[in-house]
């Protein structure tokens, strides 16, 4: 609650304060809680579930009466669908289902699911995120309004879990768990709004999304359809400020979270498929 909703309010008059024209804000779609509207739009009301839901669906209400209550100041809220992607962490305690599912499958320990695996989620890749947030920013019919940023399409926990497995060309174990209270069933966005005002399309799908994330989070090479593939996709050369090399060369190298017995599992997956 302090950081959610005391902390948005905390931006939203400093950006007041200081003439800010307009701040996007990154909700989540645990406001809508265990919504039967497939997809859900944002017309959907509202009904959180869990703690974090209700501080979500708070901070929302600030940023929208912030914008009609300042005729100069301008918000807009991103409800975002089961973010994932490069640099996430498998090691927090807030640790999502994808960075999870890569670090087991690739040192060959089972993945963990509440429930049957079947619930859905509309998984949505980083990279998808960071075009819409770009757009929000500047779309001239945005401001005092929320738009769901997804993929638009739901796949299960058990395909993700599938998918990542095929990437690794590795075995999945499962260990089925009972469901979490407050969990929701499904989750699916309807799009069209963000489509329309926003001009927001989806252009990197779940596979390819995956594929990054676990080149990412392996930093290794995989095989798909047969072919050796670059599980990290094409990047573009990043430039360092003169001394950057010199000062990475003398950081310690951080230490994997896995034990030892998973670790070397880990690098024989590496060693086989790179």
């Amino acid at each position: 609650n302090a950081v959610n909703v005391e902390g948005t309010l905390n931006v939203l008059l400093a950006a007041r304060d200081v003439g800010v024209r307009r701040v996007v804000v990154s909700s989540s779609t645990s406001v809508y809680g265990s919504s039967r509207q497939l997809p859900t739009s944002e017309m959907t009301p509202p009904d959180p579930l869990s703690p974090y839901g209700v501080a979500k669906l708070a901070a929302e209400r600030y940023c929208i009466s912030f914008s009609r209550v300042y005729e100069s100041f301008e918000s807009v809220v991103l409800r975002y669908f089961n973010v994932f992607g490069e640099r996430q962490s498998p090691s927090s305690q807030y640790a999502a289902v994808v960075p999870l599912f890569v670090t087991a499958i690739a040192a060959g320990l089972p993945v963990q699911i509440h429930g049957d695996g079947e619930q859905s989620r509309d998984f949505t890749y980083v990279g998808n995120v960071v075009d819409a947030t770009i757009l929000a920013a500047e779309a001239p019919e945005a401001s005092g309004e929320a738009f769901n940023i997804a993929a638009g399409s739901p796949a299960s926990v058990n395909t993700i879990a599938d998918t990542i497995a095929s990437i690794l060309g590795e075995p999945v174990a499962r260990e089925y768990l009972p469901s979490r209270a407050g969990d929701i069933r499904d989750s699916w966005a309807d799009l069209s709004k963000a489509e329309r005002i926003l001009g927001y399309h989806p252009s990197i799908g779940l596979e390819e999304g995956l594929r990054r994330t676990v080149g990412f989070l392996c930093g290794c090479r995989g095989r798909r359809g047969g072919a050796d593939q670059d599980l990290a996709g094409d990047r573009p050369p990043q430039r360092r400020r003169p001394g950057a090399s010199r000062r990475l060369s003398r950081r310690r190298p951080r230490r994997s979270r896995l034990r030892g017995g998973a670790r070397r599992r880990l690098a024989r997956v590496r060693g086989r498929i790179d």
